[in-house]
């Protein structure tokens, strides 16, 4: 019996290392329909002058919300659109850019820091990971991912979907592209894709958090914001420089004046703001030319022949360091209708004519 009994145990102890090896964590491939060349933010992370250090949590918020409004409107019988040029410069998008500025500046308040509703954790801890996949296998709906760097600095991306042993991830610092982040469900996050271009950042991290949009205060004012942005209110204007310009001068002598006024002159952390140095004339959507801002805020900007038959001009303003400081738009007047030409006086010979030939319908 005693025999019987140690095979027994012998057997149960070589299956044991089997079962364990059996309860390891397995995540099945995880995918969303968010596509970062439509729901991301067309334009790369430049931040601008009131927030240099980048609009990250804006934008990925942003994505999110394009995405949900995407389907909705997919839902509703409406195709998909066509992505939008991704631009890299403070010129392109600039609209988009401003919206982003200001839900960057409100999440940073409400969500993050002492607000951040997100648990963080080690790199090590691959629980919060499974968990977020988890959700977005229910919802759908990708989750907003904090990167925070041993240097101190973070980052938010938006995570989608988990496939082939990576990560699906949209990072506005690479604007269009889906990156694939290794992850295993036992040792966590592996090198990262970026990590020879990006810095520090795309090292080992320090800790993570991850969660779904909705759990963040910001999630619920996304449609007043872009209300505030579409219709140019000051809530969604005030942070940047005021600009005013006018175009005047006869074809071919085009020339813009104008004035650039107060933005904000400090950071929240109390340090100044770059003051824009630069107004660039964007001729429906190509920066064409540029005047330097003088110390008492006025500048004047000659457009080349080639841009005047333009049917928008839109001034930005930028710093020395390129990071977008205000924009707006410049009264484009219409051409002036063409005049009809004047009917020609008859000349004393046609009048000649004309009576001669009335004569000899007369039979004269």
């Amino acid at each position: 019996m005693r025999s019987v009994a140690f095979v027994a145990a012998l057997a149960l102890a070589l299956v044991a290392p089997l079962h364990a090896q059996d309860a390891r964590p397995v995540v099945a491939p995880v995918r969303t329909e968010f596509d970062p060349r439509l729901d991301g933010m067309p334009f790369e992370n430049m931040g601008d002058y009131a927030s240099p250090e980048g609009n990250c949590f804006g934008m990925s918020l942003l994505a999110i919300d394009n995405y949900r409004r995407r389907l909705r409107a997919r839902a509703n019988g409406q195709p998909d659109p066509a992505p939008t040029p991704i631009t890299t410069t403070p010129h392109g998008n600039v609209e988009a850019q401003i919206l982003a500025s200001l839900v960057h500046a409100v999440a940073t308040v409400q969500d993050d820091g002492e607000n951040n509703p997100f648990q963080q954790a080690p790199p090590s801890n691959t629980g919060l990971m499974r968990e977020a996949l988890e959700r977005m296998r229910r919802t759908g709906v990708p989750e907003v991912l904090g990167m925070y760097a041993p240097d101190g600095s973070a980052h938010a991306v938006v995570v989608f979907g988990y496939e082939d042993g990576a990560l699906l991830v949209y990072d506005p610092n690479y604007p269009g592209e889906t990156i694939r982040w290794p992850w295993d469900p036992v040792r966590g996050f592996g090198p990262h894709p970026k990590r020879r271009e990006g810095g520090p950042l795309y090292g080992p991290l320090k800790q993570y958090d991850v969660g779904p949009i909705d759990a963040l205060r910001t999630s619920r004012e996304l449609e007043a914001l872009r209300d505030a942005c579409a219709q140019g209110l000051d809530r969604c204007l005030r942070r940047f420089h005021e600009l005013q310009g006018r175009l005047s001068g006869r074809p071919g002598a085009r020339v813009i004046t104008g004035r650039v006024g107060e933005g904000l002159r400090r950071h929240e952390d109390g340090s100044a703001t770059q003051r824009p140095r630069r107004v660039w004339a964007v001729v429906d959507g190509v920066p064409v030319a540029s005047g330097r801002v003088q110390r008492d805020g006025s500048f004047r900007i000659t457009l080349p022949r080639t841009a005047e038959g333009g049917r928008r001009v839109q001034l930005v303003a930028v710093t020395d360091k390129g990071h977008l400081a205000g924009a707006n738009d410049v009264d484009v007047p219409d051409p002036p209708a063409p005049t009809p030409p004047a009917r020609p006086a008859p000349t004393a010979s046609r009048t000649r004519g004309l009576a001669g030939a009335v004569d000899d319908a007369r039979g004269r």
